[in-house]
C-alpha cells in the first residue's frame, strides 16, 4: 500500500543567499533518490507563504520518505517537514475499520 506524503520545505540563510544553487541542490537531489526510492511525485511547487518549496508524492515505504526528507535537508539549503496525507477515501475506511473494531 502506498502512502501520499507532503514535504514542506524553508530555504535556510544559505539557500536565501545563493537561490540558484539551493534550487540546483533540490533538484539534482530529486534527480538521484526519487526512482530508486521509488516515490512518485505528484506535484513541486515553489510558493510563497510559511514555506518556500512543497513537494507532494507517494510511496510504499515511509522509511524512504523520510530518508527522502533528510537527504534534502543535508544539502544546507533548505530544512524540510513533512506530514502524512489521506484521501478522502482513506479517511472514510478508517472510520469504518474504527466501527469495525468497535462494534458500532
Amino acid at each position: 500500500m502506498s502512502h501520499m506524503h507532503v514535504l514542506f520545505m524553508k530555504l535556510t540563510a544559505a539557500g536565501a543567499k545563493d537561490l540558484e544553487a539551493a534550487l540546483a541542490a533540490v533538484d539534482a537531489t530529486r534527480a538521484d533518490l526519487l526512482a530508486p526510492l521509488e516515490i512518485r511525485e505528484e506535484s513541486f511547487l515553489v510558493t510563497m507563504g510559511e514555506f518556500d518549496l512543497i513537494t507532494v508524492f507517494e510511496v510504499a515505504d515511509t522509511s524512504a520518505a523520510a530518508f527522502y526528507a533528510l537527504e534534502l535537508a543535508r544539502t544546507g539549503y533548505v530544512t524540510t517537514q513533512t506530514v502524512c496525507g489521506f484521501t478522502p477515501g482513506d479517511l472514510k475506511a478508517a472510520v469504518a475499520q474504527i466501527k469495525l473494531t468497535r462494534g458500532s
